[in-house]
């Protein structure tokens, strides 16, 4: 099978169901993400920040909602009709949840359990969309 026929190959719908459910909850998250650091994020340190090229929370806040939570709720739309391009979009947007992680641990370091528990969300929906 070409690597394209393996994009477009269909899920079977338990897996389909559980990348609909996993894609969901995370972009469900990051919005809350969003809105939490568009409201002044009042529990995070500024000082996480120190020596970042960010004032506030916010840039990372809209990355957070826009491109982590989009991709995730898009491709959690995807799984949900059956879309043909729904295993594309899930590991899209599982490259867009670990590469998320790993940027803010090298910005900012490790801070939060949800950090590794993230990044383990993300490469599963990799393992979950890449089986045949």
């Amino acid at each position: 099978m070409t690597p394209r026929g393996i994009l477009t190959a269909p899920l079977p719908a338990r897996r389909r169901r559980a990348l609909a459910a996993i894609e969901a909850v995370v972009g469900l998250n990051a919005i809350g993400g969003m809105a939490y650091a568009l409201g002044g994020a009042k529990d995070v340190p500024p000082e996480w920040l120190d020596g970042t090229p960010f004032d506030s929370y916010v840039l990372p806040g809209v990355y957070l909602g826009v491109v982590v939570g989009g991709s995730c709720l898009a491709a959690a739309f995807t799984a949900a009709r059956d879309d043909h391009c729904a295993r594309a979009a899930a590991l899209a947007s599982s490259a867009v949840m670990v590469s998320w992680i790993a940027a803010q641990v090298a910005i900012i370091g490790y801070r939060s359990l949800l950090q590794p528990i993230i990044a383990a969300t993300g490469l599963t929906v990799a393992c979950l969309a890449a089986q045949r």
